[in-house]
């Protein structure tokens, strides 16, 4: 996976997002917590929360493109019958 970033914010803030990710996953709230604190003290809180909330919506819009599938493939009649 190739990554690009256009300044050093974009690489604290990609780390920051991954790591609130992976806190919450495994339940290390303080953890969580501390990384956004942290992106408070140098100013990226902004950043961060426009990244987070473009990667919720596009998990969103993926979700929704799943079970749009989902759907039109568990309506087809077993017997092929229209």
């Amino acid at each position: 996976m190739t990554l690009t970033c256009e300044n050093d914010n974009d690489v604290i803030v990609y780390t920051s997002e991954m790591s609130i990710f992976f806190a919450r996953d495994i339940q290390y709230i303080v953890v969580a917590q501390c990384v956004w604190w942290l992106s408070l003290i140098i100013r990226l809180q902004e950043e961060l929360v426009i990244t987070i909330d473009n990667r919720k919506s596009r998990r969103e819009k993926s979700y929704q493109a799943s079970t749009q599938i989902y759907t039109k493939v568990s309506n087809i009649h077993p017997d092929g019958v229209p």
